[in-house]
């Protein structure tokens, strides 16, 4: 079986109720903390490459306003890395697939 992986705020109730699913299936699991353990910049393209999503969608836009962060910039993914609060959460990895574990059926797109 692959290994798990969840970029996790446990401030987040998304976060908690993803992080409690994936024990709940005993999975082989490593939990990440990025506001505690931010993501590099090289680590956020080799997401990127995995994700079944953008860089967009990996943005939170309020709080990327917060910080100033442009939105339309190319330089999304140094903004994500220098403040990994704009990061959506959480985010699951599971191999070479990623998904934004938000809505009910991200673990069936694993």
């Amino acid at each position: 079986m692959a290994k798990f992986t969840i970029l996790h705020n446990p401030r987040c109730g998304k976060s908690r109720i993803a992080l409690k699913l994936l024990e709940g299936e005993g999975v082989d699991l490593e939990i990440r903390e990025y506001l505690d353990d931010p993501l590099s910049e090289n680590e956020l393209q080799e997401l990127l490459a995995v994700a079944k999503f953008n860089t967009q969608a990996l943005v939170r836009n309020k709080e990327a306003k917060d910080f100033g962060v442009n939105l339309k910039t190319d330089d999304l993914i140094k903004a994500i890395a220098m403040y990994p609060k704009i990061m959506q959460r959480p985010i699951v990895i599971k191999g070479k697939t990623a998904v934004i574990a938000r809505d009910d059926d991200w673990f069936e797109q694993l």
